[in-house]
């Protein structure tokens, strides 16, 4: 998998021109906001359209189009996953389109759950109806949803009993499932780990998960390398962001 994440980057950075500057901030705001209204419409052809339009000008850097990579593999096959904002929503839209990676996952920004259109469709589509919250508790009852971990707060507060770190998301769920156990074999042990040190903003998700997974580590294979390498990931995205370098707790 590590593999052919690799390849997904390559692919885009070549097949996009990797362009020599930056894309008009305008210009991709104006194309995101183009993207989320076929997004809400459900228009699957203006949906492609617009995201080819986005990596046809390199909208998105190698340490956004990580960021995303990283966050899909969070999550299980046919999930849904509550998105916050621009950077972990559009990103993922765009590689789904354009690169076909994980177009199993159905990428549904927390705004939209406020948006009448878009609430009628999952409330037909999904039998579930009410608040953004209520809608995705009745959605855990029966299918695999996810988290964002730069969803709203708001939410994040009010499923907290039922959220479970995966990697850059929580599997919302009505029961106790092992989430930190399998952080490694089934989510960073697959992630690409190019840009970690880039400052982008979003990197400071991986915090949480590479703390738990620390602490787990230190429990069961406190000699073991994997714990060494973990703390060494952890301060150097600590460091790029301007956080503390040791993991709170761990020596």
């Amino acid at each position: 998998m590590k593999s052919q994440i690799a390849l997904v980057v390559w692919l885009w950075m070549s097949c996009s021109g990797l362009a020599q500057h930056a894309p008009a901030a305008n210009d991709v705001t104006k194309l995101e906001q183009q993207l989320k209204e076929a997004c809400l419409r459900h228009e699957s052809a203006d949906v492609s359209k617009h995201a080819v339009q986005l990596a046809s000008i390199t909208a998105y850097g190698p340490e956004m189009l990580e960021y995303a990579l990283n966050l899909m593999e969070s999550v299980e096959q046919n999930a849904l996953l509550i998105t916050g904002g621009k950077g972990d929503t559009y990103p993922l839209i765009t590689l789904q389109q354009v690169r076909a990676f994980r177009p199993d996952i159905q990428v549904i920004q927390a705004a939209w759950l406020e948006d009448p259109s878009f609430v009628q469709w999952i409330s037909q589509a999904y039998k579930v109806q009410g608040t953004p919250v209520e809608i995705v508790r009745q959605l855990s009852a029966t299918y695999p949803i996810y988290i964002s971990l730069a969803a709203p707060t708001i939410m994040i507060d009010a499923l907290e009993q039922q959220l479970y770190c995966t990697g850059l998301a929580f599997k919302c769920s009505p029961n106790p499932i092992a989430n930190v156990k399998g952080l490694y074999p089934n989510w960073w042990k697959n992630c690409s780990k190019n840009h970690l040190d880039s400052g982008y903003s979003l990197n400071a998700n991986y915090l949480m998960p590479l703390a738990l997974l620390a602490n787990y580590l230190a429990e069961t294979s406190p000699k073991s390398v994997f714990l060494i390498n973990t703390k060494r990931e952890y301060a150097t995205i600590a460091k790029s962001i301007g956080e503390k370098e040791q993991i709170p707790g761990m020596k």
